[in-house]
């Protein structure tokens, strides 16, 4: 079609304006690539997007055309893309018609500029979540990031481009450098709690992994963890939203982790940081028992007891509510010089939450009624005690539930 322009002429408005275009970047290759005269046929591309209202356009046409314009002539095309700048209408489609040409550093340093005009909106970048952002180097990627996360709402798209550049790094088998950790570092601590939705988590999460490991990381893993408690605390916040980031840091930095959630937890009573996600699980349940023992050793008689809040004497999965006891629950139970603190009250411990049941309740309950039996056998007098209180609460579970689900099979008769 690039060679009947009046054809072109009466079917570009058409499709330019039709707000979303199946196939409408194969077009704009499709042009690119037989168009006999570049400039001509840009001009009459922007002709055509600019005559149309600016909530009709559809720009993938253009970023078709820049694909192969950049492979027939890219100074041209760098030279096209140098006057956008300038444009106010096509300014905000910068980052993807760059991203669609090249990013090489004469690529990057122009979204760097358009980014300090102030003209265009962080979101624009957002086609950096994706693999062209691979073809950055480490360098220019750091400048580009540190410009973009300075914009309004800007912090976690570039968190998502720097997760997405490192993704395809490490896919490379390519170390990553020092500057781009610590530019990880910089944006994760400017991560606000709202930025965090499930694909930011996510992203957060990884940077965390590789941003925030070793002892040269603490300090940094401390003030993030010590501004997301702040932000769990404050409420409309829970920690399911930021359950990826947190596990990230129990995994890397297991100390700091615990000190932030559990050990400064003093003066926020009732918050409970480990209300996880049934099916991702508790981070705490995750860690090694030594790892939790000797956290807990440097003040026994409090951090023993902060721990056995949150670890539970029966194993979860998705699967099963409770078939088996925890080895790390015994573990650090073992370890613990006073154990009916650290068990603290049989019901707080045993009593089986209102959701997440799978299969019959009876079944799971009997389950773990034969997992409190063995404690009962304990020759510790602390756990013996304990367990023998808890042994008539499950009795009177049990038979609640077995009514229930008598009532449940009569109902559908």
């Amino acid at each position: 079609m690039a060679t009947l322009p009046d054809a072109l002429d009466q079917f570009l408005p058409e499709v330019i304006g039709s707000g979303r275009a199946e196939r409408g970047f194969e077009f704009g290759r499709g042009i690119g690539l037989s168009a006999p005269h570049l400039p001509e046929m840009w001009g009459k591309l922007v002709s055509a997007y600019k005559g149309q209202p600016a909530n009709a356009r559809n720009a993938s046409i253009l970023g078709g055309f820049v694909r192969e314009s950049h492979q027939r002539d890219p100074e041209f095309t760098d030279k096209m893309l140098e006057d956008t700048l300038s444009d106010p209408d096509l300014l905000p489609m910068l980052p993807a018609l760059q991203s669609d040409a090249s990013l090489d550093d004469r690529g990057v340093s122009r979204l760097i500029r358009a980014a300090l005009t102030g003209s265009i909106a962080a979101h624009a970048y957002r086609v950096f979540q994706f693999g062209t952002v691979r073809a950055v180097g480490a360098d220019a990627l750091v400048q580009m990031l540190t410009t973009v996360a300075n914009l309004a709402d800007g912090v976690p798209v570039a968190v998502e481009a720097l997760y997405m550049w490192i993704f395809c790094a490490k896919q490379d088998g390519a170390k990553v450098p020092q500057g781009i950790i610590e530019v990880g570092r910089w944006l994760l601590r400017r991560v606000n709690s709202n930025d965090l939705t499930d694909m930011r988590d996510h992203a957060a999460g990884e940077l965390a992994r590789i941003c925030l490991s070793g002892a040269e990381a603490v300090d940094e893993a401390r003030a993030m963890c010590e501004q997301l408690c702040r932000a769990l605390v404050q409420g409309g916040y829970h920690a399911r939203d930021c359950s990826t980031f947190i596990a990230a840091i129990f995994d890397v930095q297991p100390e700091v982790a615990l000190d932030c959630f559990l050990a400064d937890a003093s003066d926020r009573p009732g918050t409970d940081f480990f209300d996880m996600d049934f099916f991702r699980g508790r981070p705490l349940e995750k860690l090694a028992a030594e790892t939790l023992c000797g956290w807990a050793e440097q003040n026994p008689a409090d951090r023993y007891t902060r721990l056995g809040k949150h670890l539970s004497p029966f194993a979860f999965n998705s699967a099963d509510q409770a078939a088996s006891t925890s080895p790390l629950f015994f573990k650090v139970l073992a370890r613990a010089s006073d154990k009916a603190a650290f068990l603290g009250p049989p019901i707080a411990k045993v009593r089986p939450s209102s959701g997440f049941w799978v299969g019959s309740r009876v079944a799971t309950l009997e389950g773990r009624k034969t997992i409190i039996t063995e404690m009962a056998s304990s020759p510790d007098p602390a756990v013996k005690s304990w367990a023998d209180q808890c042994l008539p609460l499950f009795d009177e579970w049990i038979a609640r539930e077995r009514e229930f689900e008598i009532e449940r099979e009569e109902s559908f008769e």
